[in-house]
């Protein structure tokens, strides 16, 4: 899948199927792709700049950018790339991979990664264009087989072992399409992760940024514990998973302390 090129001690990898529209827009070396102003800005964070590219022929790409003095610069771009083929091995829907590449410019570590733009809308954006209160009695039915799909996706997810550290609605994507069966994509991978140990934190912590993700103007209790027992697989609640939810609740307050912060300091999250 990957062709591989070297120039001072910098590294690009690039999916072969999209090797020719990359060069058509300058974006087959690395410091073209470092430097290159183009596309539309859609997240600048220090050290981290995400832009929109529409490269023609219908085709959209999104580039994340990686630089100092991100403590993760150099392996930023490699280490996502690396976690949407694990993933996609697996059977999670990702970004499709397009090129990632790393080194060192200016003496300062930094990378990137380019994937192509997945189908459909933020599930955030989706449940609540669909969902809001007071909700339609026709889209109820609807509203549960999603929440059946969307617990047995989470679940899937974790079962490879995997964990997301930012599993918010938001980085879940969902295609434009009324069949009967949806599909979720799993998007922004570059701190996903599998851990042989504390793996019970780790699952918290995704379904906290569910639970936190999940607004109120479409969430209900109700909809919250049909998600919960579906992706435990249960008909009922146990003991087991009473504590779970209580620590699912504990972890959804700090991170809604943590983001209250973070927007007093007019920070991203």
């Amino acid at each position: 899948m990957n062709h591989y090129r070297f120039s001072h001690k910098m590294t690009i990898q690039i999916n072969p199927a999209f090797s020719r529209i990359l060069a058509r827009n300058e974006l087959d070396s690395f410091e073209k792709i470092m430097h290159i102003e183009l596309g539309s800005k859609m997240r600048e964070v220090p050290g981290r700049l995400t832009v929109r590219l529409d490269l023609g022929e219908g085709e959209t790409f999104y580039l994340k950018r990686h630089t100092y003095p991100n403590a993760d610069a150099k392996k930023g771009g490699p280490r996502e790339w690396k976690n949407i083929l694990s993933l996609s091995a697996a059977g999670i829907l990702c970004p499709e991979p397009v090129a990632t590449g790393s080194g060192n410019m200016r003496g300062k570590p930094c990378s990137f990664l380019i994937t192509r733009a997945v189908p459909g809308m933020p599930l955030d954006a989706y449940l609540r264009s669909r969902y809001a209160k007071p909700i339609a009695p026709h889209r109820l039915v609807e509203k549960r087989t999603l929440i059946r799909e969307l617990a047995a996706f989470a679940r899937r997810f974790h079962v490879t072992g995997f964990h997301h550290k930012d599993f918010y609605l938001g980085h879940m994507y969902v295609p434009p399409q009324d069949g009967p069966d949806k599909r979720f994509y799993l998007i922004d991978l570059q701190r996903v992760d599998r851990a042989r140990f504390f793996r019970r934190r780790w699952i918290v912590k995704d379904l906290a940024a569910m639970n936190y993700s999940a607004t109120t103007d479409f969430a209900t209790t109700c909809d919250r514990l049909r998600f919960l027992l579906g992706y435990l697989g249960t008909p009922r609640l146990t003991p087991s998973s009473k504590r779970l939810i209580r620590a699912i609740l504990r972890k959804t307050e700090r991170i809604r302390k943590h983001d209250l912060n973070l927007q007093k300091r007019n920070l991203p999250r």
